[in-house]
């Protein structure tokens, strides 16, 4: 398994995670993950709890991951993150045009209907998503999200319960809503989308040993730029004629 590692030291990893791969073994995926790629490439990763890993990404999800490479980075970048003091932000393409950023504070738990999903439930765990917007477009924007806290798709739920879901999600209604203004061939491009258009951009700590703040950014992976890049043409055009 090829893995672009753009950090290694002797108490940290940090990858920058393809689409498609799962990153912890589980039902349905014992082999082939982020997880089963590290073991075979830093044995060590075994002796220490859910294999160094802190924070996860979905399967679709691109972009950063730290990984902790003995028990004491482990204890400490998992208090960190339970401290919100680890920075995780996100860049997403959405359909929909918010005026403005804003915080989202909506507790997340299990919805009832769909296991695969989650929802905003009054019973569930407190969750909030704070976002801006980078760049707007006919029916769509790009935007910058940052975590509160660390649930399961959190990002997108909350998104899609604001109105604004993430572009191909499959879950939270990211294929299924039309997107309204686009050009053809833009709307084309964004339907045909395979993935939810989220990537872990930007991942900032202060690192377990030295104590010095780290901090690292991801490129947009080729298929979420080449969209954006599609979209911006399509409107360059619409703006000169």
């Amino acid at each position: 398994m090829g893995l672009t590692v753009v950090w290694e030291d002797a108490d940290l990893i940090v990858v920058d995670k393809p689409a498609g791969l799962v990153v912890h073994p589980g039902a349905g995926h014992h082999v082939g993950t982020l997880l089963n790629g590290l073991l075979c490439r830093y044995p060590e990763l075994g002796r220490i709890p859910r294999g160094g890993l802190v924070h996860r990404l979905d399967k679709d999800t691109t972009g950063l991951l730290v990984i902790a490479r003995n028990e004491s980075a482990h204890a400490q970048l998992t208090r960190a993150i339970a401290a919100r003091d680890v920075r995780r932000i996100y860049w997403a393409l959405v359909l929909g045009e918010p005026t403005a950023g804003q915080k989202i504070e909506a507790p997340l738990g299990r919805d009832r209907r769909n296991r695969q999903r989650r929802a905003v439930v009054l019973s569930g765990k407190p969750a909030d998503t704070t976002f801006r917007i980078r760049e707007r477009f006919t029916g769509a924007c790009l935007i910058e999200a940052s975590l509160g806290t660390g649930r399961t798709h959190q990002i997108r739920v909350h998104l899609a319960h604001v109105g604004y879901p993430v572009v191909g999600d499959p879950l939270y209604g990211g294929r299924s809503r039309s997107a309204r203004g686009m050009c053809a061939e833009v709307r084309e491009a964004v339907r045909a989308f395979p993935r939810q258009a989220l990537h872990a951009y930007s991942l900032a700590l202060m690192h377990p040993r030295t104590h010095q703040p780290c901090e690292w950014e991801a490129p947009l992976p080729q298929d979420l730029d080449g969209l954006l890049r599609l979209i911006r043409a399509s409107e360059a055009r619409m703006r000169h004629g």
